[in-house]
Parts: C-alpha cells; structure tokens; sequence
C-alpha cells in the first residue's frame, strides 16, 4: 500500500482528540503540510514548538528541559519523528504518557509474534495475540482481537485500512501451515473452539463483512473463504458503487454452524449460510444455504446427500463419536497431535 498522509493524519486526530482537552497542542519536530491540516479540518491552530537548543527558546520555541511536568498544560503532536524507545523514553522522563500527554503522528506496521501477549496503542488498538500471528497496517486503529489460549500452529492475522475490525478465535484451535486471516475496515471474524486448518487456507473480509465459525468445524487445505468481492464494482449508467456492505448486510456474511468439514480446494463465498454438521466436496464452489446434516458438492455447490453427519476420527465404527465437542459438550483435552496429522 502506498503512503497517504491524509490516512495518517485522520488517525492521530481520532487518537488525540480524546486526549487534548483544554490543552495548549505544540509541535515537537515541524510539518508545514500537518500543520494546515489541523487548522484546516479542525481549526486547531499549533503556535508553538519545542527546541532542545537553549539559544533557539523563545515566545514560540519551548525548550525541552522547560517541558518537565507540565503535561498537564501541553499535549506535544511529532509530526515527522517516528516512534522510537529512546524518544518515547525521553518523554516519559518529562512526565508525558504516550497517547495521554503525547502521539507520535507517523507510524510504522505493527508486527506481533505468536504469544506476544496483550498489546495496547494510543490508536484504540487491543490485541491478545494467543498463538496467532499479528499485523496491523499504519492506519488502523480501534482493532479489537482476542485469540483465545490454546492455539497451535501457524496463522497469520493481517488488518488491513482504517481498521475498526473484531476477531474472536476459539479455545485449542489448531493451523498447519501458511494459513491466514485478511480483514478490511469493519470486518468481524469470529471462530468457535476446537476448529482445525489445513495448509494455504485463507479467510478474507472485504470492509464490513462478517464471517462466523461454530465450535469443532475441520477446513483441508487450499481452501479460500471470500466474503466480499475484492474490489470496487460501479454501474456505468449511474456511476454508482454495487457492492458496497455496510455494517450487518446479510449480503456481506458467511456462516458456518457447528461441526462442518470442507474438503480441499472449496471456495465459500459471501452470502453462504451452512448448517450444522455438514460436509463441503472437494473443488466445490459453495453461495446460498445448506440445511444442516447434508452434504453439498459442486460448482455451483448443490445438494447431494442429507440426514448424514461425520466424525474427526478416520477409523471411527460408532456413530455416538460424530457428536463430541459440539453437541453440548467440550472435549476435557485437545486431539491427540497424530490424529490432526492425519486429518491435515
């Protein structure tokens, strides 16, 4: 993604504005282009800023040292530095909290590891990266995602745009290999626990869709879960956008129940509603509703069984074993690792 200033800009807006109060805003570093953008879009006018050279200080220069303990009557805007430990530990040191007393007005993506923790940012965004991958673009803010204990393997969790996404991930999912999750701006993704995903499996939610996974589903591999179109579509005649969601449309949603298993190579897209129990063929091409316990293959995916279920176990011979860990109940432990490699 190219640079957009503007982005940048309105993020740190959003994020300070609910700090600023009746604070005196003043520049650390100097931005022409920032500086009418605030006096323009929200008629803040910045008259001054902060020098660390003693002979520099002045009615419009504060100098830095002069800046201890008074966060109170300042809210310092750095425009052009990027965040760093030594600056922001430099600011600590004067009495300034990071997103309370100060923000730094350019930013860089946010990469959190697996079992990185809790991580918080003065632009609103919470994760509990579980043992899931994180990537947060340069403009989001307000990202609310909680990955559950439990989780192993590897998946990668990349927000995408202004953010404002929800992610719920389950207790004791698993991933093989390069899976991920790709969300756009309103998106929310949520999945049950106890949810397995094969290799090079991606969920994408165009901004406002919404994708919902019931506890004990089992997706193979290759397989891509599209809520959304991609891009934008306009009407020639009226110049007017086609599939814009907004927030809510049941046009921009998929759904999954409980204890469904998609076969390798399926492509869910937006507008799918399947039922509990059921099982996605091979290569099929999956839009609409499937009753639960039924079996849809195809492309276009069309009903070819009903009244069946499944079980995880490949060898299973009693029919009871198809309804642990969804029908009402968790399993006390995990699936023994040999099991899942199997499966996967």
């Amino acid at each position: 993604m190219s640079d957009h200033p503007s982005m940048s800009y309105a993020s740190a807006v959003n994020a300070a504005m609910k700090h600023i109060g009746n604070r005196e805003v003043i520049f650390w570093g100097e931005s022409a282009e920032f500086r009418e953008y605030l006096n323009s879009r929200h008629g803040i006018s910045v008259d001054k800023t902060v020098t660390a050279i003693e002979k520099k200080a002045g009615p419009h220069k504060i100098l830095s040292s002069d800046l201890q303990g008074k966060a109170a009557q300042y809210y310092i805007l750095l425009p052009k530095e990027l965040p760093s430990a030594a600056f922001k530990k430099r600011l600590h040191k004067l009495g300034f909290k990071e997103g309370e007393d100060y923000l730094f007005v350019k930013r860089s993506n946010t990469v959190l590891p697996a079992n990185y923790g809790t991580y918080r940012d003065a632009y609103g965004n919470v994760v509990q990266t579980g043992g899931c991958r994180v990537f947060l673009g340069k403009y989001t803010e307000n990202c609310d995602i909680l990955v559950e204990e439990g989780f192993k393997g590897d998946f990668l969790i990349r927000v995408f745009g202004k953010g404002n996404v929800r992610v719920r991930i389950g207790r004791n999912c698993r991933s093989s290999g390069s899976s991920r999750l790709f969300i756009y701006d309103g998106g929310e993704f949520t999945m049950g626990s106890y949810v397995s995903i094969g290799d090079n499996t991606k969920f994408s939610l165009s901004a406002n869709n919404k994708v919902t996974i019931g506890d004990d589903c089992m997706f193979s591999y290759d397989i891509l879960v599209f809520s959304g179109d991609g891009h934008a579509i306009f009407d020639m005649t009226t110049g007017q956008r086609t599939n814009h969601y907004t927030v809510n449309d049941p046009k921009g949603s998929i759904t999954f129940g409980k204890h469904v298993w998609v076969c390798a190579g399926a492509y869910i897209l937006n507008r799918a509603n399947i039922g509990d129990s059921c099982i996605i063929g091979a290569n099929s091409t999956v839009k609409g509703d499937y009753p639960p316990y039924s079996v849809a293959a195809g492309n276009p995916a069309r009903i070819v069984k009903t009244n069946v279920t499944w079980s995880i176990n490949p060898d299973a011979t009693d029919i009871g074993e198809c309804f642990g860990g969804w029908n009402g109940f968790s399993p006390d432990e995990d699936f023994p690792d040999e099991e899942i490699d199997q499966i996967l």
